[in-house]
């Protein structure tokens, strides 16, 4: 059984703990402008802790809770500052919380689910070490294997990637190639999302309102993403990862690479071995959150 279950999510900082009870939860990730991209229910999962980046994604995560009707979860907030833009380590409420719930006397792992930079974590691991033998972090992040790319959770904070793929910690990352495997059409959206009450207008409208706003704007209309009627739900896989059956080998193993300033790997022949997924089973989780939601704000 889980024991913990905490997501570090959006730019610069975020995390959300969820805890192995039998009743759903609800975790959004925001990207820089604090627009909510998706929300998550876990039904063996309670959401314990939430923790916004320090300025404008804290009331959107409170909106969140409030359309959610959560009102026993504590808001906290992440780095204002990721590691590479100052010398000493930065204030994190967020890091704080992971060293507290670390070190508490289990057996268990403590499943940490980062869907944005590396930087809450980075803080926990160098204030407290010894958290490398109790938490297994899974990422949303990086450029595919061997070389590595430009990837936009790991340009946040390339400092804290290389911190923790240099520790001892367990790493499981899903890379960009994989986690855009995760999409879903607006149809669908519309369809299994919008009638799950205010919780699920808002999704859709946020997410279609932003998505209008980029295409309808010159300088990034030809982006590559957001496109057309599909949106990619590149968060998700944190918990396909943890559904699906862990008979499954879906990922293969990687020596850790030292990451460049230009996000491309640099082989590194004594780094650690890290999980790095490859496939992911889309069917089970986009049904899995429409199910959920449905269940749980349905009509």
């Amino acid at each position: 059984m889980i024991k913990y279950f905490i997501c570090v999510l959006a730019s610069v900082t975020t995390a959300a703990i969820v805890t192995s009870l039998p009743v759903p939860a609800v975790v959004g990730t925001a990207n820089n402008t604090g627009n909510f991209l998706l929300t998550f229910n876990i039904p063996f999962m309670a959401l314990r802790f939430l923790c916004g980046f320090a300025t404008l994604a804290p009331t959107h995560f409170a909106k969140i809770l409030e359309m959610s009707k959560i009102d026993d979860v504590p808001l906290v907030k992440g780095s204002r500052y990721a590691l590479s833009e100052t010398k000493e380590l930065p204030l994190s409420e967020g890091a704080d919380f992971i060293i507290k719930e670390a070190l508490k006397e289990d057996e268990r792992p403590l499943y940490v689910a980062l869907l944005g930079s590396l930087t809450d974590l980075g803080i926990a691991y160098l204030k407290e070490p010894k958290i490398a033998d109790k938490v297994i972090a899974i990422w949303i992040g990086g450029g595919n294997y061997p070389n590595g790319e430009d990837e936009f959770n790991l340009k946040q904070d390339i400092k804290a990637a290389n911190v923790l793929f240099e520790s001892p910690m367990q790493i499981w990352q899903v890379p960009k190639g994989t986690y855009k495997q995760m999409e879903v059409s607006f149809a669908e959206l519309n369809y299994f999302v919008r009638p799950c009450g205010e919780i699920g207008e808002y999704l859709c409208d946020q997410m279609f309102d932003y998505n209008d706003k980029l295409g309808s704007n010159p300088d990034t209309a030809n982006w590559l993403w957001p496109h057309g009627e599909t949106w990619c739900i590149g968060d998700n896989p944190t918990l396909s990862v943890l559904l699906q059956s862990g008979d499954r080998i879906s990922w293969h193993m990687e020596k850790a690479p030292l990451i460049q300033e230009d996000c491309s790997y640099l082989p590194n022949p004594n780094g650690k071995e890290i999980r790095v997924y490859d496939t992911l089973d889309t069917r089970m989780t986009v049904n899995d959150l429409f199910a959920k939601l449905a269940l749980c704000y349905g009509k």
